[in-house]
């Protein structure tokens, strides 16, 4: 009987532990935080933002508060915190003091934290124009390694700001698409500096897309390039065979010579010379007649259908025999008939 005594005794201890063991979790301590700056001088009548981060859970949550004395109380749960401490005195124009606390709570605490010193950026990023740019790219770079050192991002003005900035000097990097610019900034506690950062370099080669961009330039380029000799050699054949159907093209020459008044209107001087003339010189003459006595060479090779070559020995005997004569202007050659052949002289 005292056996089973025992052995029931133990069974209720055993299935109370589970139950102890949450509430011992679920206890509340008080932690007690009093703060201090590097000179060991207290810290009061600030304006304060506490970030909470629970190890265990991965839970956070922030408070703000202004604190006239030095120290405040937290009642926080069994378990492993990261406190984050951003701290402006609202006096100055800059923030003034930050710091990290790392604890792992399992019973009321008391603790002194010293706070380490701060100061604010805020500023432009401007391009090689003097014009803001959007959504710029930030980075910063301090000799120091506390504060909230974070990449940033200019607004739609082309405007950033960096609060919690560890004093010493801080380099600034902005990029957008493939321009770079920097500042290098002494930060101050307690001050705002104001910077601005011009675009004025190229950060070509920085990154895998900008050798992108390059390939599609050389593929963009090479494609144009085809489509251009494509082009020009259809363009060369179409007027090789508008050449060959002109020259070989009777029907044509036929009806663009009955086009001209041949006999109309003649002398019987401008007839006793045409009589003299073959058969493509009076074609010529006549285009002429027909056109108030002048022409281009390429109106009358497109008229007569007469090649090129033909028609330019032509045009010299002709000129020989002064019915017409030639002037050049540039590439056009004008062609007109004689005062001599016209009677005028």
């Amino acid at each position: 009987m005292m056996k089973l005594s025992k052995l029931f005794v133990v069974f209720l201890l055993i299935s109370s532990l589970p139950f102890v063991l949450a509430q011992e979790e679920n206890t509340q301590h008080n932690l007690v935080l009093s703060l201090k700056d590097a000179t060991n001088t207290a810290v009061d009548n600030v304006l304060m933002q506490v970030t909470i981060a629970n190890k265990d859970s991965g839970d956070k949550r922030t408070i703000s508060t202004f604190l006239r004395k030095n120290s405040f109380n937290l009642k926080l749960a069994s378990g492993n915190y990261d406190i984050t401490l951003l701290v402006d005195n609202l006096q100055t124009k800059g923030k003034d003091y930050y710091a990290l606390y790392s604890v792992g709570l399992q019973k009321n605490t008391q603790e002194e934290v010293t706070l380490l010193p701060v100061g604010s950026i805020q500023g432009v990023v401007l391009d090689n124009l003097d014009n803001l740019v959007r959504q710029a790219s930030l980075k910063v770079e301090c000799d120091k390694e506390y504060g909230e050192i974070t990449s940033l991002m200019t607004d739609k003005f082309g405007s950033f700001k960096g609060l919690y900035l560890p004093v010493g000097e801080c380099k600034v990097i902005a990029t957008f698409r493939s321009a770079v610019g920097s500042e290098i900034v002494t930060i101050e506690q307690g001050k705002s500096r104001d910077v601005a950062i011009k675009l004025n370099k190229s950060a070509i080669g920085s990154g895998g897309n900008s050798w992108v961009s390059i390939f599609l330039i050389i593929v963009v380029l090479s494609v144009l390039s085809l489509l251009i000799r494509f082009v020009l050699k259809k363009r060369h054949a179409m007027e090789s065979e508008l050449k060959e159907a002109l020259t070989k093209s009777t029907p044509l020459k036929a009806e663009k010579v009955k086009e001209a008044p041949k006999e109309e209107g003649l002398s019987k001087r401008q007839e006793d010379i045409l009589n003299t003339l073959n058969e493509r010189e009076k074609e010529v003459v006549d285009h002429l007649l027909a056109n108030k006595f002048e022409s281009s060479q390429a109106k009358i090779r497109h008229t007569t259908g007469i090649p090129k070559t033909s028609l330019v020995r032509i045009f010299q005997l002709l000129e020989r025999k002064k019915v017409l004569q030639i002037k050049k202007f540039g590439k056009l050659k004008k062609v007109k008939l004689t005062a001599w052949f016209l009677g005028d002289e």
